[in-house]
């Protein structure tokens, strides 16, 4: 099992876009904040997360256990948590 490092704190960013994921990765390392990513909520719930404060970035439509599921309440395992919930869908231009 991969230790985990000692941190201040900690942003989680779930999200099945790997280019999300990246992306956001970039913008919080920019400003000196500690990332850890996941391609599902499934796969952060089953992790070993570092005992700091945190914050955590979901996608709402994730495959699996869904954004609003983890939102509503799903087990995060003591992790202190305030969630940003974020959604983008395409609009018609017409």
């Amino acid at each position: 099992m991969r230790k985990q490092p000692t941190v201040e704190s900690v942003v989680f960013v779930i999200d099945d876009d790997a280019s999300v994921r990246a992306s956001l990765k970039s913008l919080f390392k920019s400003v000196g904040l500690y990332v850890e990513l996941f391609g599902s909520a499934d796969e952060c719930l089953k992790s070993q997360r570092p005992d700091a404060p945190s914050c955590l970035v979901l996608d709402v439509r994730l495959p699996g256990i869904s954004g609003l599921e983890i939102q509503g309440g799903r087990d995060l395992q003591g992790t202190l948590c305030s969630q940003l919930n974020a959604s983008i869908s395409p609009t018609s231009k017409g």
